[in-house]
């Protein structure tokens, strides 16, 4: 719902009869989209979205849009931007989405994705969209939310393949040799005798926020016994990590 939509709303409710407490909780509400600060600069920004649009517009020109391979299995990795160069904006909006951040900044990201690097696949045969396994099992987290996205704006299912590791570290507490480690499980719903058998045809996008050894998709795709037409995708690369 747009602000204009929001004042009508809010001027009918007042014509109805709606309880004045409930009224003059709406009014701040409105009052607060017209007040909503950009969390990059920091100035007014009257729409519910993370960035200002000329901050989304600095960002846009930072994209690389690049693809690499990951070793050894040689899977495709698309990604926007290099976290290499310690770029200020960069790496406060990775911290700014890393809490799932608003579905408005990730379906804009996915749509530079989409015109991008995804446009050079061969989609014909269907495709798939996994997101990486929440560190909470009901949590909405940034993985989930980018492969939202994708999945909307191609029309396409998000397979919710993977049950989280158990036990262990978070993942930016582990240097790249421990990173190599990671194991995943396939959801007890989602082997590939069963709900996954109808998608190995199809092109998996296994999906994260950040790739930086490449260990988790690694681990994905041999969870999914070395799939064809496996490739990742990120919002971010981040090559370089202390061993």
């Amino acid at each position: 719902m747009n602000l204009d939509q929001s004042e009508i709303k809010f001027k009918n409710q007042l014509r109805g009869g709606v309880r004045w407490g409930e009224c003059c909780l709406r009014a701040i509400d409105i009052s607060l989209e017209y007040l909503r600060r950009c969390a990059l600069c920091g100035n007014i920004w009257g729409r519910s979205d993370l960035f200002c649009e000329n901050c989304w517009r600095e960002l846009f020109k930072k994209k690389n849009q690049k693809v690499q391979t990951l070793a050894p299995r040689h899977v495709n990795h698309f990604y926007l931007f290099n976290w290499g160069n310690n770029e200020p904006k960069i790496k406060k909006m990775v911290y700014l989405l890393k809490g799932g951040g608003l579905k408005s900044a990730y379906r804009r990201l996915a749509w530079w994705l989409t015109h991008g690097v995804l446009s050079s696949i061969d989609v014909s045969k269907g495709i798939v969209f996994v997101p990486a396994p929440a560190r909470h099992p009901l949590s909405r987290d940034h993985a989930y939310m980018l492969a939202e996205a994708l999945s909307e704006i191609w029309s396409s299912p998000l397979w919710l393949a993977f049950d989280r590791p158990s036990g262990g570290h978070r993942q930016k507490t582990k240097n790249s040799i421990d990173r190599q480690h990671i194991k995943l499980t396939l959801h007890k719903k989602s082997h590939l005798s069963s709900e996954g058998r109808r998608y190995q045809n199809h092109v998996i996008f296994f999906v994260d926020d950040i790739v930086t050894t490449g260990a988790t998709a690694k681990a994905a795709h041999e969870a999914l016994e070395n799939i064809a037409n496996f490739h990742v995708i990120s919002i971010f690369f981040r090559p370089k990590l202390p061993i």
